[in-house]
């Protein structure tokens, strides 16, 4: 499908219902800055679900089927730095700025919950992917939160302790350009848009 006529409160919107529409669902709806009504231009799209009777797992594949049935997924992440407290997938669309993830917090009760960190397969560019936007919207932000993130994304990406003192914005050029030659042909579009992203702040 193509978003280009669609707004994020319009993908929040369907994808609600289209949670909402699983058996197992109990409760579905849409939380953070949309909820909040103080989305600005770097937000994402931040849904929940709850399920009673579903395990995690099973929960987390229907609900991830649905959404791919309906919509162009080029990759998800799960966030296993929150587990087990936190289950919360990422998706990342075709077609959407690359800003308008897609997070979805899972819960189940206690004696539902089967997924650890041991449990989760990193994919680690898909991963650090992730981590490199995340990061451009806190700089584009003034976020201080990449002071110490970027540093660490970069020696994951290219192996590198010293920075030489290198510029956070040039760090960040050099991480992409490197997941770049990592990452499938069908990331190009995707990556291309990261690139005009961070022209803006170099």
């Amino acid at each position: 499908m193509k978003f280009k006529s669609l707004s994020r409160c319009d993908i929040a919107k369907e994808l609600t219902q289209i949670l909402k529409d699983e058996d197992v669902v109990n409760k579905a709806g849409i939380r953070g800055s949309i909820a909040n009504k103080n989305a600005d231009r770097f937000s994402d799209i931040d849904l929940f679900v709850t399920s009673d009777s579903a395990f995690d797992c099973d929960l987390v594949d229907r609900i991830t089927r649905r959404v791919c049935a309906r919509y162009d997924l080029l990759f998800s992440d799960w966030a296993r730095s929150l587990l087990p407290a936190t289950r919360l997938v990422s998706y990342y669309m075709k077609d959407l700025p690359i800003y308008w993830n897609i997070d979805i917090e899972f819960s189940v009760p206690d004696d539902r919950k089967t997924i650890s960190k041991d449990a989760i397969i990193d994919h680690k560019e898909e991963h650090c992917l992730k981590l490199w936007c995340l990061n451009l919207k806190h700089i584009h932000r003034g976020n201080d939160l990449y002071n110490d993130e970027v540093p660490m994304l970069y020696r994951r990406v290219l192996g590198e302790s010293n920075t030489n003192g290198k510029s956070y914005s040039l760090l960040m050029k050099e991480i992409l350009d490197s997941l770049s030659g990592q990452l499938p042909l069908k990331f190009m579009p995707f990556l291309s848009e990261c690139e005009k992203e961070l022209t803006l702040v170099l």
